[in-house]
């Protein structure tokens, strides 16, 4: 295979041998944009590995994984402008117009909502069941875990039982959702809201908001998913513009 062949193979695949001297952020990186859609991605990505330094195109890495993440896994919006953009910003790369991170995130303000519309998006995102590895990685980085070996040791819990029939478009929000130890999930079992917290606090990771609830539905659920579109900005945003 060619070096382009390699290269393109490898950034679908962050676990790839090919990053194990890069940074972890790398890694983390990528398995972001695997989530939103990394196929978006990719002429920005090639261009970026070819014209880049190391630190920089791990900035990059992150930066296209935030604006997707806004832009189209969140926010749900069309394609089509993000093609452009991202085409547009390949293209600087290749001809080094474009070398900087502020450079960078200036070309993906297109698609890239302002943090009032992210937050409001947010707050009421219900992800497809199907994005689990997505959900995962996003609840790691709300939780505090990302990166860390024990996020392989936690489960994904859904507070409100997903087989409730009756508020069923409650269970898929991500508000209902969060990472716990496996041992402590499996002892929790279908206990009652303020039982079960009485166990899954003792992990480590445990969502300190959830203990201020005395009971679970869809209004806890509303108000859990608020607070963690307030966490949201701060962690998916541009840092240069």
């Amino acid at each position: 295979l060619s070096r382009e062949s390699v290269t393109y193979q490898s950034l679908q695949d962050p676990s790839s041998s090919d990053w194990v001297e890069w940074d972890t952020e790398i890694r983390q990186g990528l398995k972001l944009l695997k989530g939103v859609g990394i196929e978006q991605a990719l002429p920005a990505l090639l261009a970026g590995f070819r014209r880049l330094n190391k630190k920089v195109f791990v900035k990059l890495v992150r930066a296209l994984g935030v604006a997707l993440f806004r832009f189209a896994a969140v926010g749900h919006r069309a394609n089509n402008i993000i093609e452009v953009t991202v085409s547009k910003l390949a293209l600087g790369l290749e001809q080094e117009t474009i070398k900087t991170l502020a450079e960078i995130e200036r070309q993906l303000l297109p698609i890239y909502p302002n943090d009032d519309k992210f937050r409001e998006d947010f707050a009421t995102w219900a992800p497809q069941a199907s994005k689990k590895e997505l959900i995962r990685l996003v609840l790691s980085e709300l939780q505090g875990v990302a990166g860390s070996e024990d996020n392989l040791l936690l489960n994904l819990e859904h507070l409100l039982p997903k087989n409730n029939r009756e508020l069923r478009q409650w269970t898929s929000r991500l508000g209902n959702l969060f990472l716990v130890d496996s041992e402590l999930n499996r002892r929790a079992g279908d206990l009652p809201f303020l039982k079960k917290c009485s166990i899954l606090k003792d992990c480590k990771y445990f969502p300190q908001r959830l203990l201020e609830f005395s009971e679970w539905g869809p209004t806890q659920i509303e108000s859990n998913q608020r607070g963690l579109a307030e966490d949201a900005v701060k962690i998916w945003r541009f840092t240069e513009v």
